[in-house]
């Protein structure tokens, strides 16, 4: 459990961080990937959290389909 708290709080630590980036003035191109980035990051976050979801699930004996 902490290690997944750990990983989640580097996980918003990271979308923070692009998220200031994409805040400064940059390039079409730099723009484009971190853009792509940060999208990449809010995806994974979703994906941790259904894992997590499903986990206590599991823990509390029912099961989740999707």
């Amino acid at each position: 459990v902490r290690n997944m708290m750990e990983e989640e709080q580097t996980l918003y630590a990271r979308i923070d961080k692009v998220e200031w980036l994409l805040r400064q003035d940059m390039s079409q191109d730099a723009r484009r990937i971190w853009t792509n980035k940060l999208r990449d990051l809010k995806e994974l976050r979703w994906h941790k959290a259904n894992e997590r979801i499903e986990a206590l699930a599991r823990v509390g004996g029912a099961f989740l389909e999707f």
